[in-house]
């Protein structure tokens, strides 16, 4: 059972923090010791067999791993953006989130990812 009062806590935290909170739970694991199902299994040699037969058809892992540290920052981005239009009233959230997606492409395209 969850820890109640441990989950609130965690989703009181940004999205960028929420997942780094679960990065650091995920690495303090025992993977040793962790239980696989035979469905899990099974889904598991699946996906390796279907790698294998299609070695370029999925993406590196550190281009896996940058977008979904692009997708937290984003999501932190757009909650900082909303609190922003809530106190301004007029500035338009879209246009904000607009250019904050152009500059992240610019970065990113600059770094050659």
């Amino acid at each position: 059972m969850v820890n109640s009062e441990l989950l609130e806590k965690v989703m009181a935290l940004p999205p960028d923090e929420q997942v780094e909170f679960i990065g650091a739970v995920w690495d303090s694991l025992d993977h040793t010791r962790t239980h696989v199902t035979s469905a899990e299994r099974k889904m598991l040699d699946e996906a390796l067999a279907d790698l294998a037969a299609n070695p370029d058809a999925g993406i590196p892992a550190s281009e896996s791993l940058a977008k979904l540290d692009l997708s937290a920052e984003r999501a932190a981005f757009m909650q900082s953006a909303s609190r922003l239009n809530d106190l301004l009233g007029d500035v338009d959230i879209d246009d904000i989130i607009n250019e904050f997606d152009t500059l992240r492409h610019e970065e990113r395209t600059a770094k050659g990812m």
